[in-house]
């Protein structure tokens, strides 16, 4: 990693060029209490990297959410949705298997509200996720 400019930073590698940061999560790797089971690859000259699908990142997002009560996450999460084309139908059972049966219902306001405004922007969904929880305070 160094030899790409990246440095360790807690349990991360960053790059002071790049907002990207790289995880090399221990095994078995698991998103909640699911053990993934399929991923992609990217390929490169140096050898192939296997790379978590973007229905398990946006799950993984979704727990530090559920957890934290991190809306940035649910930014990333509303944001990978919507450029990978993935509905919150997907994730009606995943939300159940966590104990988040509620949350799914805000999640799909807030993917329905993002679709209707053409919204795709990290910083446009940033505003969006602020908008509807400064609503229900």
């Amino acid at each position: 990693m160094a030899e790409l400019g990246f440095f360790k930073q807690g349990r991360v590698f960053v790059n002071d060029s790049t907002q990207i940061c790289v995880e090399f999560p221990s095994a078995p790797l698991a998103i909640g209490n699911q053990i993934i089971q399929e991923t992609t690859v990217a390929h490169s000259e140096q050898g192939d990297i296997p790379i978590l699908l973007a229905s398990d990142v946006i799950k993984d997002r979704l727990l530090a959410y559920f957890h934290w009560q991190d809306r940035p996450s649910l930014v990333q999460a509303l944001a990978i949705m919507i450029n990978y084309e993935i509905i919150p139908d997907e994730l009606k059972v995943f939300c159940d298997a966590e104990g988040e049966p509620d949350q799914y219902e805000v999640i799909v306001q807030l993917h329905k509200t993002a679709k209707k405004q053409q919204l795709s922007s990290m910083l446009e969904l940033e505003s969006l996720v602020q908008e509807e929880f400064l609503k229900h305070l």
